[in-house]
């Protein structure tokens, strides 16, 4: 149901962005002959304006499908950056190109159905209303952003972790309003609840919605939705390899909000297949988050007793926005962690760091 309700928001922002497309290529048309003209409505030619207006409809058409194809209907923008500027740029260019050609196709013969400068005004002016709508949707995030400032993880994603055991500790923050788990077998959540009772106690809490689905499918839906995403899966290798890779990050990447984190799990640097493995997906992450580091801790029932995981995120560094005091407010009991635990955690041996730097 959460699927289909989410499938439902990102089609109406669709059509939403497409009306709107459709009144800025009016707006523009519209503002470039105006301009042209000094502001005088009265002193545009009555043949400028009609073929403007004729030519409205084919504008449309050809505006929403270069539009469509230079993936400006992808999202409603709400982490708008650079690579979502290029794309505005070349399809505002392209539109005025095309609709360029399609006037003076329609008028063969006449050097000047509209003024030279209403091209060159056009496409300037779509630029503005098309990059006015989309980042704008930016700057209320960033306003939103602002009032949850100091409020911790709302929405958390987890991918595997049947067993219960990351959503159990989870469920121990009572800042978290939701927690998502994703696991591909529901065999595995069945046989936990069975025999692993205390670990999977917490599957039943009113903020958990399971979803047995492939986690790459799943994630791929959402868009600007997460503040925390931890990845609980299996080694790198068979079905749980595709969890490791450059495209998964970043779907991962656009799943978070501005401030949003990942956390992975690394495997053990102590095995030749395994270091090799954390070196290329500590890579891959690197290229894709601007923040990212990894961390170790001791679990004596993993193979050597010592295991890797990764930190990544678009804002928050691991050690220097780490709250110590806003933590220990929280009044948790912990049988491992503690902060002074987690500053030693991500102080790595020589080894592990050189490992790391051939890939940085």
């Amino acid at each position: 149901m959460k699927k289909i309700i989410q499938d439902k928001q990102l089609l109406i922002r669709r059509i939403f962005l497409m009306c709107y497309d459709v009144l800025a290529v009016f707006a523009a048309s519209i503002v470039a002959l105006l301009i042209r003209f000094d502001l005088n409505i009265k002193s545009v030619p009555f043949q400028y304006m009609d073929e403007v207006w004729r030519a409205l409809p084919f504008m449309i058409i050809v505006t929403l499908i270069i539009f469509w194809m230079l993936r400006l209907y992808s999202s409603l923008w709400s982490y708008a950056g650079a690579l979502e500027m290029m794309y505005v740029v070349s399809a505002c260019i392209l539109d005025t190109v095309v609709v360029t050609v399609l006037i003076l196709l329609r008028n063969w013969g006449d050097m000047y159905p509209v003024p030279r400068s209403f091209y060159i005004l056009y496409g300037l002016f779509l630029f503005v209303f098309v990059m006015g709508c989309r980042y704008s949707y930016r700057g209320l995030r960033v306003l939103r952003n602002m009032r949850r400032a100091g409020v911790y993880r709302r929405n958390v994603l987890v991918i595997g972790a049947g067993d219960g055991g990351v959503v159990h500790e989870l469920a121990r923050y009572r800042t978290i309003e939701n927690i998502d788990l994703v696991e591909m077998d529901e065999q595995v959540v069945e046989a936990c609840r069975m025999y692993l009772p205390e670990n999977a106690s917490r599957l039943d809490d009113e903020r958990v919605h399971i979803y047995f689905d492939n986690a790459l499918r799943f994630i791929r839906r959402r868009t600007d939705e997460y503040d925390l995403i931890i990845v609980d899966s299996t080694d790198p290798f068979g079905p749980s390899e595709s969890y490791f890779t450059k495209e998964f990050y970043g779907i991962c990447y656009n799943a978070l909000h501005e401030d949003g984190i990942l956390v992975n799990q690394q495997g053990s640097p102590f095995y030749q297949h395994d270091a090799e493995a954390m070196q290329r997906s500590h890579q891959r992450i690197v290229s894709t988050f601007p923040i990212s580091r990894v961390y170790q801790a001791h679990i004596p029932t993993y193979a050597a007793g010592y295991w890797l995981f990764g930190f990544a995120s678009k804002k928050y560094h691991p050690l220097d926005d780490l709250d110590a005091e806003k933590w220990q407010a929280l009044n948790l009991k912990t049988n491992y962690y503690t902060t002074r635990l987690h500053k030693g955690a991500f102080y790595l041996p020589a080894f592990l760091e050189r490992l790391l730097e051939e890939v940085e």
